[in-house]
């Protein structure tokens, strides 16, 4: 057997010539040890350690007073773990784990079966015993429509919050089996506390699963998702990539999951609700990581050469295909590959709140500490951000001719204007009865369109404060520039204020720096769709 490294020895290692000569001799003992936990894990079972086997992860819950054992335990079946796998974490330093005294790293260079570590004591969660700021993402196995059920296309939907009641009604009548019937159901008058949409919903998932619309797959996996579109500003056709997996649920103090806008609590309630009674998650949260090399959409574009699983055109014309991954080494590169990556919420906050919230209260539930992801790349050409106009309805015309500037021919010549992008200048169009203008002064440092908007224009010189802006007085969001300079046109509004998009650079320096922006400062376009994956929280 050979030999293994103890943390004094660590010390001298890592300031000589060795290093690197080692890297090999740790994957290889750590491959070693992960097989070794598996052939013991009926000991672990006697002392109230659950080893439990996901493949390709593995992860132990210590529960108890019994954690003491686990050293003694280790060490008869597999040798130095511990000491070998404090190496693996300084050298490796790929996914971090939490065990007793010791924190450790599964991934070194080579090892290709990860496992987690979670310490419980007295049946309370100990948390991190070292903090590492990565990102933790799984295979699952979802529930997934089947042949049964009828063409996807009559299946799946947009987000629940992007389901217009027209769309709502479109979806009703595509099938008895349509999403829609369980994230955003028919509400009636005579709903009670026992019977309403959350017990309806409820209850058609169980029937869809026991009559076997819903089918449960057999292999852990990750699915790769690719969406293919023509911008709706730029007329370019795009192609999204990325992946579908469950990532674990952190709090934000983490520094893993980071946001960019702030929430409200009516949405949030609502879904609470939902995932109470359903306790499943039927859509994704949309998920950024930095990748400037796109290794991981080289790695999705391999999967993607064979014939899709599903192939769906949505009501906006958007192709949305889906692949499978269940090979165990793909998995765990993929796995090693976001290990080291800051995650930035593109579309999901309330979502990811909920699934926060829910985890907190369920605290015996393992599966409520992950929740479905759709992980893209900040960095791939296909990453779309539209800008979300405001309209206003229902003011003066002497307050809508407050905000002018210079004045401009047509809505042609801003989007003349728009079309070069100026880093020195804050620009905004300014639409109102008498015409179109160009209001436009110098970006300062830590400037941004939307905030400038929102304080110097809205609350400044028109008086919309913050909390009217929330509560959508007077105020529309038009995804657009032709819809919402149409609105004034027409006399349906007063006022409207055309905005050039964020971009993914603005968005990351606000989140990652701790910050949030003003409510629909993105639009991240298309929208994923639910249903195509289902994550039941059963274990």
């Amino acid at each position: 057997m050979q030999r293994a490294f103890w943390p004094h020895q660590f010390q001298r290692l890592v300031r000589g010539a060795e290093l690197m000569r080692i890297r090999k001799q740790i994957a290889q003992q750590a491959v070693h040890a992960l097989r070794g936990l598996h052939d013991i894990s009926h000991e672990f079972e006697a002392f109230g350690i659950e080893l439990s086997l996901i493949a390709p992860v593995q992860q132990l819950r210590i529960t108890g007073d019994h954690a003491n054992w686990l050293t003694q335990i280790v060490r008869n079946g597999v040798g130095e773990l511990p000491e070998l796998f404090v190496m693996a974490l300084l050298l490796g330093q790929q996914t971090c784990l939490e065990v007793l005294d010791v924190v450790v790293v599964v991934l070194a260079l080579g090892a290709h079966n990860p496992v987690h570590f979670h310490s419980t004591r007295s049946g309370n969660p100990a948390g991190p015993l070292l903090s590492c700021s990565l990102a933790r993402i799984f295979p699952f196995q979802p529930y997934r429509y089947s042949a049964q059920a009828g063409p996807a296309a009559n299946l799946v939907t947009q987000p629940y919050d992007k389901i217009s009641p027209g769309m709502q009604a479109r979806y009703l009548s595509l099938s008895p089996y349509n999403l829609v019937r369980i994230i955003l159901g028919e509400r009636t008058p005579s709903d009670t506390d026992s019977d309403n949409v959350y017990t309806r919903a409820a209850g058609l998932l169980k029937d869809w699963i026991g009559s076997g619309i819903l089918e449960h797959e057999s292999d852990p996996s990750i699915y790769v998702y690719f969406q293919k579109f023509t911008g709706p500003d730029s007329g370019q056709t795009l192609e999204r990539k990325g992946f579908i997996g469950v990532g674990a649920v952190e709090d934000y103090a983490a520094g893993v999951v980071h946001r960019h806008e702030q929430t409200l609590s009516g949405p949030k309630k609502d879904r609470m609700e939902l995932l109470r009674h359903t306790r499943a998650h039927f859509g994704q949260i949309f998920m950024l990581y930095p990748d400037p090399e796109l290794v991981i959409d080289r790695i999705l574009d391999k999967t993607a050469i064979a014939a899709p699983l599903i192939t769906v055109e949505d009501e906006y014309g958007v192709t949305h295909r889906l692949w499978k991954i269940s090979d165990p080494a793909v998995i765990a590169r993929l796995q090693a590959l976001m290990a080291d990556k800051k995650l930035l919420i593109a579309d999901g906050h309330h979502r990811y709140e909920t699934a926060l919230a829910f985890r907190n209260e369920n605290r015996g539930l393992r599966d409520a500490e992950k929740v479905m992801m759709t992980f893209v790349n900040m960095h791939s050409p296909g990453l779309e951000i539209l800008a979300t106009h405001r309209v206003l309805r229902g003011i003066s015309a002497e307050l809508a001719n407050r905000i002018q500037g210079r004045r401009l021919d047509s809505i042609d010549e801003l989007k003349r204007i728009f079309r070069t992008r100026s880093v020195e200048k804050i620009r905004i169009g300014v639409v109102n009865g008498s015409g179109v203008y160009l209001f436009e002064r110098d970006r300062r440092p830590g400037d941004l369109d939307v905030k400038v908007l929102h304080q110097e224009l809205l609350g400044g010189a028109l008086g919309i404060g913050e909390e009217a802006v929330r509560d959508e007085k007077h105020i529309e969001y038009v995804r657009g520039l032709d819809a919402a300079y149409a609105k004034v046109q027409s006399g349906e509004a007063q006022l409207a204020f055309l905005l050039e998009p964020t971009t993914m650079e603005q968005v990351a320096d606000v989140a990652f720096s701790g910050g949030v922006m003003p409510q629909k400062s993105t639009d991240f376009y298309p929208k994923l769709l639910s249903g195509l994956t289902i994550y039941k929280l059963e274990k």
